[in-house]
């Protein structure tokens, strides 16, 4: 076996190890996510939507401002942080605008 052959052979075993080894992951994680994250049995009201949604957004603007507080140096982990804040203002937007529509007029 040459050189070449002998490095394509061994980039090949890689890459099945590689594929095998998220195969195994996704398989083992199947059940822990379906247990976790189990379809409602009943739909949810408006206040309980509006409710998540802002207990979502909370967490979301504490964990980015840690982000770009411990960030630090990290311009990424910075820009990642702030991103996470923008967001949770979408997602109290979308919250202010439930209750704006299902509010009685």
């Amino acid at each position: 076996m040459t050189r070449e052959e002998m490095k394509n052979w061994n980039d090949r075993q890689k890459r099945i190890a590689a594929k095998t080894r998220r195969e195994d992951l996704a398989a083992a994680m199947k059940p822990i996510l379906a247990r976790r994250y189990k379809p409602l049995a009943a739909p949810r009201g408006h206040t309980d939507i509006t409710k998540q949604q802002r207990w979502l957004a909370e967490h979301m603007i504490d964990i980015g401002v840690s982000l770009d507080y411990y960030g630090g140096f990290d311009a990424a982990m910075v820009q990642q942080g702030r991103d996470l804040v923008n967001a949770a203002f979408c997602i109290k937007g979308w919250a202010e605008d439930i209750e704006g529509l299902t509010a009685p007029k």
